[in-house]
């Protein structure tokens, strides 16, 4: 079993502060979207996705978002109560977390071209395992308070990868 991770985020702040994604940045939620696919028996897809995450970016320019994984949503009540419980085991890793370093040479010409896309590492902690993955991402300056950031593509992540092979017997 794999996961398909498709992240969607609006990243707000009072203005573009020199040109780059300088501290103070926020998730916006309600604009931001944390979905994946799971493949089960080779050939079954099942589309979910997280109702709580929070993020921001730090004094050391990371981009952190935190997802409560106690909010996943298959949009079937026993398989929420299987993914929380079984497979992610929430009451000892109740969260995930995402973390990657913004660079100003990230951000060179976005306000002059208002997209780009790149490829950027990121850091995935779950089940307390943490592994570096690479993410094309486009990145949209909508206006000089929004930026968004779209992984390009979904990821394909191994359940191997972050020790939950035995989480799904």
């Amino acid at each position: 079993m794999f996961f398909c991770l498709l992240c969607s985020t609006l990243l707000a702040k009072a203005a573009w502060a020199d040109g780059d994604l300088s501290p103070g940045w926020t998730l916006d939620n309600d604009a931001s979207n944390i979905r994946f696919q799971s493949v089960k028996k080779t050939t079954v897809v099942e589309s979910s996705s997280f109702a709580t995450f929070r993020g921001t970016i730090t004094e050391n320019r990371t981009a952190k978002v935190i997802v409560s994984l106690d909010s996943v949503d298959t949009k079937i009540d026993l398989r929420n109560v299987r993914m929380r419980f079984l497979f992610f085991e929430i009451f000892t890793f109740p969260e995930a977390t995402i973390t990657a370093n913004v660079t100003s040479d990230m951000l060179d010409g976005l306000q002059e071209r208002r997209r780009k896309t790149m490829s950027v590492p990121f850091t995935l902690e779950i089940s307390g395992v943490k592994k570096t993955v690479m993410a094309e991402v486009v990145v949209t300056l909508l206006n000089d308070d929004l930026v968004s950031i779209a992984s390009a593509a979904p990821l394909s992540i191994s359940v191997a990868d972050f020790e939950l092979l035995d989480n799904l017997a």
